[in-house]
C-alpha cells in the first residue's frame, strides 16, 4: 500500500483531544501542550445563558490565538441511559434526529457567536452515533457530515487508527486514554507510526474525574512528542482532516 504523505515527510499523525471543557483543559492543560510545542483539540458544550455563555467563552478564546482547535460537543451531552441509570430527554434512546439536530445546531451557533466563522469539527458524545432504538434508530452521522469538517467517535480496542486515504472523516476512530500509562500511550503512538496512520488520543480529566488520566503519564507522552516533532506531526481534529482532504483530491 502506498505511503500517505503527511506533512514534512512525518510517518503519522497524532491528535490530542480534550473532551467535555473542563476548566483544568483551559488553564492548565493547554499551556502544558505549549511548553512541548504541541496544540490540541478541546471539545465544548457551551450551555448555560447567552450570557454565561460568552463570558465563559472569553476564558477559552486566548487557546484558539495560540493555534489550538475548540470544537462543537452538542450543548446538551447525550449519554445512553445505560450511563445516566434511567431514561431522560436527552438520553440516546429518548431523542429524535430532530432534537438531536436542534441540539447540535444551537451549540454551533454558540460557538459561532463566541469565536466567529471557520471550519469546524464535531465530537459525538460518549462515542454515539445514533438516536432512538430498534426499529426507530436512526444514525446522525450524515446530518454531522453536511455541516462539519471532521467528527471523532470510539474506536476499535485493538487497532484504533485512522487510515487516512480511507476513512470516514465524519466517524473518526479514538484512542480512550483513560487508564493508561506513559508507556502504554507510547507504545501505541509508535504503532500509528509504523503502519503511517492517524491516531487521535482522547482525554477528559487529567488526574481528575472519573475517566482520569494521569499527569505524570500525560507528559510522559508530550515529552515524547515533543522530542519525536520530526517524524510524528501532531496537531489538531481539523488541521489533520483537512490535510486529509487535500491528499485525498489530489491527483
Amino acid at each position: 500500500m502506498t505511503a500517505f504523505d503527511w506533512p514534512d515527510r512525518q510517518a503519522a499523525a497524532v491528535t490530542l483531544k480534550f473532551d467535555d471543557g473542563l476548566e483544568s483543559h483551559r488553564s492548565e492543560l493547554a499551556p502544558l501542550l505549549e511548553s512541548f510545542g504541541l496544540r490540541g483539540t478541546f471539545y465544548l458544550c457551551p450551555a448555560g445563558t447567552r450570557e454565561e455563555w460568552l463570558e465563559r467563552a472569553s476564558r477559552w478564546r486566548p487557546l484558539l490565538d495560540a493555534g489550538h482547535e475548540i470544537g462543537n460537543h452538542t450543548m446538551t451531552h447525550p449519554a445512553p441511559v445505560a450511563l445516566i441509570g434511567e431514561p431522560a430527554p436527552h438520553s440516546y434512546e429518548q431523542m429524535t434526529p430532530q432534537v438531536y439536530r436542534d441540539d447540535v445546531l444551537e451549540a454551533h451557533r454558540r460557538l459561532e457567536l463566541a469565536f466567529g466563522p471557520r471550519q469546524w469539527s464535531f465530537c459525538y458524545p460518549c462515542y454515539q452515533t445514533w438516536v432512538g432504538v430498534g426499529v426507530n434508530r436512526q444514525s446522525v452521522v450524515p446530518f454531522i457530515a453536511r455541516h462539519f469538517a471532521a467528527a471523532c467517535t470510539g474506536g476499535e480496542i485493538s487497532k484504533p487508527y485512522n487510515l487516512p486515504r480511507h476513512c470516514d472523516l465524519h466517524a473518526l476512530m479514538t484512542l480512550h486514554a483513560e487508564g493508561l500509562t506513559g508507556s502504554d500511550l507510547i507504545a501505541r503512538v509508535e504503532s500509528a507510526r509504523r503502519m503511517n496512520r492517524w491516531m487521535i488520543l482522547t482525554f477528559h480529566g487529567i488526574d481528575e474525574g472519573h475517566l482520569a488520566v494521569g499527569r505524570n503519564d500525560l507528559e510522559e507522552l508530550l515529552a515524547y512528542l515533543g522530542r519525536n516533532r520530526n517524524s510524528i506531526w501532531t496537531a489538531p481534529v481539523i488541521n489533520v482532516a483537512l490535510h486529509v482532504r487535500s491528499i485525498r483530491r489530489a491527483p
